[in-house]
């Protein structure tokens, strides 16, 4: 905001010593050489082409819009988050202070089962509970 008074200030100095006290017919003063004015040169000239009166009425708003604090930008979300923030209630008796001993990281080899000696071990265990129950099945008919 800062910047935009002061390039109006700028203008307002520019448009008085021109004489430009009140609006007067849009003429067009930019340069057709594009290589010779800049954007912001282009902007200025718009600006002081302008009134001393309108350049002074935008320096006063801007100024207004200054003082008042509803008109800053994303006020409104910050309000809202703050209402929210506030409703938040914290009790202190459940929490649990925690300390990490290691930062997460990925390891360093892949792991993958390994087949083979699960079905070995299916296999043997499998086969161990076959004949238990087959010396079962024959104590029992004895």
């Amino acid at each position: 905001m800062n910047q935009e008074i002061t390039k109006l200030e700028e203008a307002t100095i520019i448009a008085g010593k021109l004489g430009i006290i009140d609006t007067q017919e849009s003429k067009d003063q930019t340069v057709q050489n594009a290589s010779r004015s800049s954007v912001i040169t282009e902007e200025l000239r718009y600006l002081y082409s302008q009134s001393t009166r309108t350049l002074r009425a935008e320096i006063e708003t801007i100024n207004q819009r200054k003082k008042n604090i509803n008109m800053v930008a994303g006020l409104l979300d910050i309000k809202e988050e703050l209402t929210l923030l506030n409703t938040v209630s914290l009790d202190t008796s459940k929490v649990m202070p925690v300390t990490i001993d290691l930062v997460a990281g990925a390891p360093e080899l892949h792991v993958r089962p390994k087949r083979t000696l699960i079905v070995l071990l299916s296999g043997f265990i499998g086969g161990a509970l076959a004949i238990i129950f087959v010396l079962i099945g024959n104590a029992v008919r004895n």
